[in-house]
């Protein structure tokens, strides 16, 4: 089956002027053009990506300090609600 394969593509190859040859050249060309170029669109936006991610990193530690001070506020607020029970009773 391979054997036959490759006769097929031989007979083709053998067939092909030079007219064909450049004309494929040419278009490997091309496409090696466009797939360069698509290459620098695509290191462009991921460039752009990571930025946008970093901006977000960015916020994400301005909220989460503000979290961290909350969370100390509520801290300090537990025992006051812990003892105002006792307090309550003693004060009865």
């Amino acid at each position: 089956m391979l054997k036959a394969l490759l006769l097929t593509f031989e007979k083709r190859l053998s067939k092909l002027t030079i007219f064909t040859v450049k004309k494929i050249m040419t278009t490997v060309r091309e496409m090696e053009a466009k797939l360069n170029g698509h290459e620098k669109e695509c290191a462009v936006r991921y460039a752009n990506i990571e930025k946008q991610l970093d901006q977000g990193n960015a916020k994400f530690d301005k909220i989460n300090t503000r979290f961290d001070a909350i969370d100390k506020r509520l801290w300090l607020l537990y025992p006051f609600v812990l003892v105002s029970p006792l307090l309550e009773k003693l004060f009865q």
